[in-house]
């Protein structure tokens, strides 16, 4: 059986698939890759690291029909006088040959013909459906067959010779299957065929002579094969217009003849074993190519095409867009014909033996978008003359022998996106103007002799991802602005001279992978905020003067001491390679060494506590004031206040006036329309309890006064709106004055607030009726100091029983010294002890 095909995953049969097919317009099926608007070395949308065999060489690639980054693909396979093409549908099938039909001139023919390259496609049955409704069969209105489409099918074998019956077919498309074998010379039949697409297959050779008879030939798509040899026939199909032979086997002398395609746009003969004419030192097929006035695309990388280039490179087409001849070993200068070519889109001549300079006739591309004249032998200086390409994307000058100044100019050409004079013996210091390249991915300018400092504008190149400045002799600080590129990837500064410390603002970084500070003269600390970097998986800060401790966390945990060598004033964990860091003072105690002090302090607490205990005794025998100090207002003297007065006193509950917040309500600062400052409690209603803790301060208004408690001036009631003003304490909180350092309390005043505070509670214990007098737990809230230096208790809470022993307090969290009992013996100790030991409460 001449084609043993095979398809994988049987799936659905003919009639399946017509009802769910998709039909899509005629050329949708792409070629292989094409070297694009920015060459082969993989330009096209921002792709700008450099590989062995980039582009198309980079290995074979199965592209779809989804795909939409990398490299532009090639030109759409037209089918001309076809409307549509039918998809495919997974079904799996081997092919055969049925020779007995050979010599019909119908349908019929096309039918059996068709029925010879399948044998278990099941959607492809004359007993279901009819020929033109086959999956991937397209007919012409005569009802003959035109256009074949199995591209993407899994397909594998060799081609039947009946495929030289299907004598209307218009487009063959038998792309990115595993096709392996011979092009079948019956394929010499098919004199209609204007289009064939064999791409990414494994075929191996092709029948001799067969352009011959292929006269309306135009676009031909051998590349990623193996085919070998060359169809020296192939410029008699004269109507060629598009021929693309990449990556394949292909050898021998590229044809002077191919001149002879007057309507060639394309010719694509990269990643084979051409070579040029040995007896000549120049490329002369290039000047045969000058007859091909419609020529768009040369591309001729990765082959063994030595020789120069010749001045009348210039005579070729004026319509042509790109020239990709990388690592051809191509000799000589860049002639100065080639500012002639006023349509050139993409230049790439990286890795030849290019000699000479830049020619200042390259200002005639306008139109170019990238140039690659990177690893060759270019000398001079970087010519001003690039300065006026306005439609520049990507300039590379990589590994050459160019000296003197990066023109400040270059920041003009705002359409920048890739920069890379790296590895050359370019000196002086970065101009600022490159600020201003606002859209600029890649910056590299490593192995060069730059100094001075790094200017501060290259913080305004906020897009950029990779920036390398490697290798010079750059010195100063390193600029903050740095860290303003938060779409920054790699960042490379080693083996240069910079100095000050690592700026904190590299924590911005977010999306930072590689970090690279070594051999510099950086002092400081690392900043412990770089572990909050959480993609960077290589730093290395070896080399420098930097001490103190490593930050452990984030990615700092996957590095190792290869990282840090030999900083030896740094510290950190053992997997580092440094020295452990020190602890404070505190945690070098030894554990007798501990409880010796806290046996001493406790010790001496005690006697102060017993001491004041005493003192405060002897206060109060002495004092002889009256247990209860009121200054009951008349009802009738009650300031009335309004909802609106309230707002308009804490200039509508502005957060600059809240004092704090609890779980029934909020505390403000008001000042009310006559001046007087007060503190207004504002109670949540929407909380479950909130009203009835209303209820129990107002409760506790009509219960208690004393010159120790809190003055409760008046409330705000309504359905929607409780509110409780009380007198305003200047001075704070008790816990300020007990524990800030910068409010200070001698022992007079401590024992006079205590003394204060004492007899608030005693007042509270025996001169207020119930629910105060005894029984239950009860909190008394918080203390404060009034104007006069004196205690007050400014939040009395009574706590009701739930149940039976349950009860539910209200805490509010106004700033001071909440003193909670659960009994009468308790209360007072409490507040003693921690304002005589000024322990926090």
């Amino acid at each position: 059986m001449p084609l043993q095909c095979l398809y994988s995953d049987m799936h659905e049969t003919i009639l399946d698939f017509v009802d769910t097919a998709s039909v899509t317009a005629a050329g949708t099926k792409e070629g292989p890759p094409r070297s694009g608007g920015w060459g082969l070395r993989g330009w096209t949308k921002g792709m700008e690291d450099r590989a062995v065999g980039a582009g198309m060489g980079a290995g074979r690639r199965q592209p779809s029909l989804e795909e939409g980054d990398g490299p532009a693909w090639r030109r759409e396979t037209a089918v001309r006088g076809v409307s549509a093409w039918g998809t495919v549908a997974g079904s799996n099938s081997i092919f055969g040959s049925n020779p007995e039909f050979l010599g019909v001139t119908n349908i019929t023919t096309d039918e059996h013909a068709l029925l010879s390259l399948k044998a278990p496609i099941t959607s492809w049955s004359s007993s279901v459906t009819q020929v033109c409704n086959w999956t991937g069969v397209l007919c012409n209105r005569h009802g003959r067959v035109a256009a074949l489409n199995l591209s993407n099918m899994g397909l594998l074998g060799t081609i039947a010779p009946d495929i030289g019956n299907l004598s209307f077919i218009v487009s063959l498309d038998l792309s990115n299957n595993n096709f392996s074998g011979g092009i079948p010379k019956e394929m010499a039949h098919l004199r209609r065929i204007k289009d064939i697409n064999l791409n990414f297959n494994d075929f191996r050779t092709l029948p001799l002579y067969t352009s011959h008879q292929l006269a309306n030939l135009e676009l031909i798509y051998l590349a990623y094969n193996s085919f070998t040899g060359i169809p020296e026939s192939i410029s008699n199909a004269s109507k060629l217009i598009s021929v693309d032979l990449t990556k394949n086997n292909f050898s021998g002398i590229v044809p002077n003849s191919l001149g002879n395609l007057g309507l060639l746009e394309e010719l694509r003969l990269g990643w084979n074993n051409f070579i040029s004419e040995p007896s000549s030192p120049e490329l002369s097929f290039i000047n045969s190519l000058t007859k091909c006035t419609k020529l768009r695309v040369l591309a001729i990388s990765e082959n063994h095409i030595t020789g120069t280039l010749l001045v009348s490179i210039g005579n070729l087409s004026a319509s042509l867009q790109e020239i990709s001849a990388q690592r051809c070993g191509i000799k000589g200068t860049i002639p100065d014909g080639i500012g002639n070519l006023s349509g050139l889109i993409t230049l790439s001549l990286f890795g030849n033996d290019l000699s000479g300079s830049i020619p200042s006739t390259i200002k005639g591309l306008q139109k170019l978008q990238g140039i690659d004249v990177g690893d060759n032998k270019l000398r001079g200086s970087i010519t001003d003359d690039l300065c006026q390409l306005h439609e520049l994307s990507g300039l590379y000058l990589s590994y050459n022998q160019l000296f003197g100044l990066v023109p400040a100019c270059l920041g003009n050409i705002t359409s920048l996106r890739q920069l890379d004079p790296s590895s050359n013996k370019l000196t002086s210091t970065i101009p600022a103007s490159l600020g201003n390249l606002k859209d600029l991915l890649l910056f590299r300018a490593y192995l060069n002799s730059f100094h001075g400092n790094l200017p501060s504008d290259i913080g305004n190149l906020k897009v950029l991802t990779k920036l390398d400045l490697a290798y010079n002799n750059f010195s100063g600080d390193i600029p903050g602005g740095i860290g303003d590129m938060q779409n920054l990837v790699n960042l490379y500064l080693e083996h240069n001279e910079f100095m000050g410390t690592i700026p904190e603002t590299f924590q911005n970084l977010v999306s930072l992978e590689k970090l690279d500070l070594s051999q510099n003269n950086l002092s400081g600390v690392i900043p412990k905020s770089l572990d909050k970097l959480f993609y960077l998986r290589y730093f290395n800060v070896s080399y420098n003067k930097l001490h103190g401790e490593i930050p452990n966390g984030g990615p700092f945990g996957n590095f190792t001491s290869q990282s840090f060598l030999p900083n030896e004033a740094l510290c950190g964990a053992t997997q580092f390679g440094v020295r452990p860091c020190k602890t404070n003072s505190a945690d070098r105690l030894k554990p007798l060494q501990k409880v010796v002090i806290i046996s001493v302090s406790s010790a001496i607490s005690l006697v102060v506590l017993v001491l004041m205990s005493v003192l405060l005794w002897i206060r109060c025998r002495k004092s002889k004031r009256p247990t209860v100090e009121i200054d009951l207002q008349p009802v009738a003297e009650h300031r009335r206040i309004s909802h609106q007065e309230i707002q308009e006193a804490t200039k509508g509950f502005e957060e600059s006036n809240l004092l704090g917040n609890g779980s029934f309500g909020s505390v403000y600062k008001g000042i009310l329309s006559d001046g007087m400052i007060v503190a207004i409690k504002v109670f949540k209603l929407q909380q479950e309890r909130a009203l009835k803790s209303f209820h129990v301060r107002c409760e506790i208004i009509r219960n208690v006064r004393h010159r120790n408690l809190i003055k409760i001036i008046t409330s705000c009631s309504n359905p929607q709106f409780k509110a409780l003003i009380l007198e305003y304490m200047p001075n704070g909180s008790l816990e300020k004055w007990l524990h800030s350092h910068s409010c200070v309390l001698d022992i007079t005043q401590r024992l006079d607030i205590m003394i204060d505070l004492a007899c608030a509670l005693d007042y509270l214990h025996h001169a207020v009726p119930s629910p105060f007098a005894s029984g239950g737990r009860r909190d008394v809230g918080k203390g404060r100091r009034r104007d006069g230096g004196n205690g007050a208790v400014v939040d009395l809470q009574r706590c009701l029983p739930q149940g039976t022993d349950r009860l539910d307090c209200d805490s509010e969290q106004w700033p001071g010294v909440a003193v909670a009992r659960t009994s009468e013996q308790t209360g007072g100790g409490q507040i003693l002890r921690r304002c005589g030991r000024s322990e926090r409460l």
